[in-house]
Parts: C-alpha cells; structure tokens; sequence
C-alpha cells in the first residue's frame, strides 16, 4: 500500500526502530501509543509507505462493520477483489481467511486507534493473542502494530501483565510530543519569541504546529486557526471532548475551572458539583489522555505532596478554556475579528507570560546538559502562602535552582534580582543545599542584572541554542 504523502518532521529514532525491526528476520508484535493528535499514525503511514500493508482504523462502530471495513482494506492491499464480497462476523473467522495472505511474503498489519475496536470487541486481544501463538510469530512475515491514543488502555490492556498479549511484544514505542526544541523545527526561519509563542499555544503536538503558517504574523494565525469558524483549532478542544470522552459536560466544568489556576481536590469538587470519588475517575481519564496533570510543590517539606494540585497540561486547551471558551458566545454575535481585538488580544502576553514558565522548566534538562552536571534532578515549580517559584531543580548532589521566569517586554532590572533573594529566604531548605539563582527573560536584563556574577541569567536566544 502507498499512502498520500503527508507533512512529516522529525522522529528520526522512532522511524529507526520501526526499520530495524522490519529488517529483522521474524515476526513483531509492536505496541505505539501516546496522546492523540501526538503524530503516531503519521509515523506509521511514513514507516510503511511502499511496504506491503493491511492499514486499518478503529472507530466506535459495531463489530461486523469494522470486520467489513478490515476485509475492505485487505482486498486491496493483497489485490483480491473477492475478499469484499465474504460474509463475517467474528474475529476468528477474519484472521483465518486473511493469515495465508499475511504468510505470502513479510506483510505490515496495523490496527489503529485499537482502543475503539476493543471497545465493541473486548474479545480481541484474546483473539489476536491465539493467532499470533499459533501461526503469526512463527511464519516470520507478520509485522504486527498495534496503536492507540488512550494512554491508560495501551498500558494496561496491551501491555499490562493481565492482557492477553502481555509479553508478546517484540517492541514498543511511547510517542511523546516534540520538546520545544524540536517544535522549531515546524517553523525553523521564525525568530525565538515567535516559536516560543507558538509552542504556548500548540507544545509538541504536530498536528497543532502544522496548523500555523509561516506567511502570517502569529496573531492573525490564532485569529484565523483559533477563532474563525473554518479554523482547525476552533473546534479542536470540543471534537476531542465528544469524541474521546463519556459525559462530556463534567470534562468541560473540570477544564473551565482549571483554565487559569491550580485546584486541589476539595475546590475541584466544590465547581463542579461532584463527589470526591468520582471526581477521581475523572481526572485520571484526562490524564491518561494528556490533558491535565497533578503537580506538587517541589519543596522538601514531608507535606508537599498533600498540597497536590491539578493543572491543564495540554497547552491547546489551556489556550482554548481561557482565550476562546469564556467568549463562544461573542463570537456568535460579533465578527471573530472584533472578539479577537477586544476580547483576546488583551490577555495574550499574560497567557504566554504562564507558557513561558513551562518554556523554561522543559529547558532545564538541556541547560543541566550543557553545564555538564550528570546527577539526577527534579523539575517542577513551588508554592505556598507567602511565595511562588516559576521554577525549582531539585538536583541530587546537593544543589537547588530556584528561577523566576519574566515575559516582560523590557530588560529585567535589581527589582526582580532582589525579588528573587527574598523568595530564596523563604524557600524550605531543610536539607540545607546550595541554592542557585536563575533568571529567565524575554527581553535581556539591564547593565546591573549582568553584572551580578553569582545569577544564571538567560534569554529566549540561550534557551533555543543548548
């Protein structure tokens, strides 16, 4: 099968494995999952472009029909016409018709969004399991992927140690979004504050990137992709709401709430009127999705993980629940133009100010990397009463960064240094490590900033350059 030539960047170690394994001389069975929109099928389609291939994706429909659609995409990749016309309704019945096919010659079989089809089928990976034993991993021609962006499903129905197929694996690849770094890639002629821009509001996720054009400034891209009707990113946030989750009205309430702030449980449950049981099963569904994350204050007080609180992760819905969803209804009334200017345009750098923060603490490894520091370290943010720290690195060997992050339009002057000093002061310190100040700022740092030796300072330009 060869596919239509997408829009493909990066992944240069993920499509190596899926080569290598391909060279081999036996069957795999290859687990890829991560987020959706994270680019997984873009990969696979990239990976098994003018290789034999039997492409299939799930979706909610009935058993027979997805049955029908397999035996669809199998007559024309195996050029068997007569593989339409067969009457069946279960799995067995399938694999049996379509494995001399998959023995002919070495054959890619993927199943995406397998989450779907299990989910009329939970009988499946069961299914799979019996044929892979019995015929599949001993022909050596079977390339076995199986894909799905449920998270939490891949890890415990596919992978876990009570799936059906637990140990069958012959690899398996997580798919993360793009480290802002490798984002750039998308957009590699912007200068850094228009990548970092847009790296606040897509992060790493491919499709997202794609979506904003080089021609235009980047407000007039959030307008057109953002706000108008035709956008891709209008809609966005609610097709995944309707598609991937039950009960979307309370995933809406969880994710209006959390638009600009953290929230513990008890508040959580408060907004949105539901019990702290349940409201538990919600949000470990949105984070098996990549959507929301709990995070701690990274302090060393024995407390802190008490003090939990959740967050949106994903930096599309973080955008879309507090510049775009407080103003639907504005835009029903007014051209999408007048919200932007007057609604939107007005809050941007104080969204981004947040985004940079996350900009910096993704930074953190690649700067530890460059000072050649290998101990192992932790990443995160701190709070409580009396201070808030944009970013903690909690190294092992005794060292801790404490960095303020400024999106300010002007250089950063001795008022933030000064600042800063006094939050060092308050930070819990029991361990008693070396603390380490850093300043983070898009626009530079005055005369009497730089000359202060004992700050780590960088810009924008550092951040992109490690």
């Amino acid at each position: 099968m060869k596919f239509e030539k997408e829009p493909f960047i990066g992944r240069a170690k993920e499509v190596s494995v899926l080569e290598e394994r391909f060279r081999e001389g036996r069957s795999q069975l290859i687990v890829v999952y991560g987020r959706r929109r994270v680019g997984k099928s873009a990969l696979i389609r990239s990976f098994a472009n003018k290789k034999r291939t039997l492409f299939h994706v799930g979706d909610r429909s009935t058993k027979n029909l997805q049955i029908k659609k397999i035996l669809e995409a199998a007559s024309d990749a195996f050029k068997t016409p007569l593989l339409r016309e067969i009457q069946v309704d279960e799995w067995h019945r399938l694999f049996e018709i379509l494995t001399p096919h998959f023995l002919t010659s070495k054959t890619v079989v993927v199943f995406d969004e397998f989450q779907w089809m299990c989910e009329s089928s939970p009988e499946l990976p069961s299914v799979i399991q019996q044929f892979w034993d019995r015929s599949w991993e001993k022909s050596k021609s079977v390339y076995l992927i199986l894909c799905g962006s449920y998270v939490g499903f891949m890890e415990r129905e596919v992978l876990g140690k009570k799936s059906p197929l637990f140990g069958r694996r012959t690899a398996q690849i997580w798919l993360q979004p793009f480290s802002y770094k490798e984002a750039r890639l998308f957009h590699p002629d912007q200068k850094c504050e228009d990548v970092a821009k847009i790296f606040g509001v897509c992060g790493g996720i491919p499709a997202y990137l794609l979506s904003f054009d080089e021609n235009r400034s980047i407000e007039e891209n959030l307008l057109r992709e953002g706000l108008e009707d035709e956008g891709r990113l209008r809609e966005e946030p609610r097709f995944l709401m309707m598609e991937e989750l039950r009960k979307p009205a309370i995933y809406y309430a969880l994710l209006e709430s959390l638009q600009t702030k953290r929230l513990g449980l008890k508040d959580l449950a408060d907004n949105v009127k539901v019990d702290k049981g349940s409201l538990v099963y919600y949000l470990n569904t949105l984070q098996n999705l990549g959507y929301v994350e709990k995070v701690i204050p990274l302090g060393s007080l024995k407390g802190d993980r008490a003090r939990g609180r959740y967050q949106i992760k994903d930096p599309l819905l973080r955008f879309w629940f507090s510049l775009v969803y407080p103003y639907l209804t504005d835009l029903t009334l007014r051209e999408p133009r007048e919200v932007f200017l007057l609604k939107v345009k007005p809050r941007l750098d104080a969204f981004w100010g947040k985004q940079f923060e996350v900009l910096c603490r993704s930074a953190a490894p690649f700067l530890l990397k460059k000072s050649r520091i290998t101990a192992s370290f932790r990443v995160g943010s701190y709070w409580d009463s009396q201070i808030q720290i944009d970013v903690v690195v909690d190294r092992d060997d005794d060292v801790t960064h404490l960095g303020e992050c400024k999106w300010d339009r002007h250089p950063v002057g001795m008022e933030v240094v000064n600042e800063l000093r006094r939050k060092m002061e308050l930070f819990p310190n029991p361990k008693r490590k070396k603390l380490i100040p850093q300043i983070y700022s898009r626009a530079g740092f005055t005369k009497a900033v730089l000359s202060e030796s004992h700050l780590q300072l960088f810009t924008l330009k550092d951040l992109y350059s490690v």
